[in-house]
């Protein structure tokens, strides 16, 4: 049986344990984009500056926080459809999870593993 080549992770929710799944993909070479809703600052791009402050740092190098690329949910759902790995990791809502999951799944391409991080 071939193994499956996971090259492209998609993080839904740039809080902290969003930035920093993230950064342990981006750790281990994967392309990863960082979703998180669009508002008057970039979310996961202020999510990604605060990785590389923080110590010891979640992601090995600044240079592999940099490849983490920021998304939102209004502009970039197609980058779901080239990630192997998509995991929600919105707060601790039932209703706010189920929400996401709905907008999501349209763009998720058949075969590809949906997690769930949960405190």
């Amino acid at each position: 049986m071939r193994t499956p080549t996971i090259s492209h992770v998609a993080i839904c929710g740039a809080g902290t344990m969003g930035a920093q799944l993230a950064a342990s993909f981006a750790n281990s070479g994967c392309t990863t984009y960082l979703f998180d809703i669009k508002g008057d600052i970039c979310l996961s791009k202020q999510a990604i500056k605060q990785l590389k402050r923080l110590h010891p740092a979640p992601a090995c190098t600044p240079e592999i926080a940099d490849r983490i690329i920021p998304a939102n949910y209004d502009d970039d759902l197609a980058l779901l459809q080239q990630s192997h790995i998509v995991i929600e990791a919105v707060s601790e809502s039932l209703p706010i999870k189920i929400s996401l999951l709905e907008q999501i799944i349209p763009h998720i391409q058949v075969g590809t593993f949906i997690g769930s991080n949960t405190s």
